[in-house]
């Protein structure tokens, strides 16, 4: 059995996007492309690597409500709430805390921004698994990228 988990930056606020996007509905809960938003598609994407039970989302406490709005079968657990947003870094310093508390040191994470759109997604899925497992075998942090 792996003990991947999978983890949704969802902070951001989408400045650039503006007018689209406001503070209180940053882009990735806007339904940009197709019938979803950009959370519900990431969400599906890391849920397919790690399972539903190992998949969490950091955010700022006050898009909580708007997590759920968005993901309503979401369990409140699952939502790492940060207490101000201080960008990419501490975001996953704090959610590797919280992880770590709920799994232990063994976990290997995947950390994903929630408002990238990727078209061919059992690609992602296939690279995520495979960099997960190199990273559960080694000592070595592993970055996903496209060319």
């Amino acid at each position: 059995m792996n003990n991947y988990v999978s983890l949704i930056m969802a902070g951001g606020v989408g400045k650039r996007l503006w007018p689209l996007s406001r503070i209180t509905r940053p882009k990735q809960f806007l339904k940009l492309i197709g019938d979803k938003t950009l959370l519900e598609y990431t969400y599906d994407r890391a849920c397919r690597i790690s399972g539903e039970d190992r998949c969490f989302i950091v955010a700022g406490q006050d898009l909580s409500d708007t997590i759920h709005t968005t993901l309503p079968n979401l369990d409140d657990r699952m939502i790492i709430k940060e207490p101000m947003g201080k960008n990419t870094f501490p975001c996953i310093a704090l959610s590797i805390a919280y992880i770590k508390e709920i799994f232990g040191d063994g976990a290997s994470i995947i950390a994903m921004p929630a408002d990238h759109y990727i078209t061919d997604e059992s690609v992602f899925v296939r690279s995520g698994r495979f960099l997960l497992d190199l990273a559960s075998e080694s000592d070595y942090i592993f970055t996903l990228g496209i060319r």
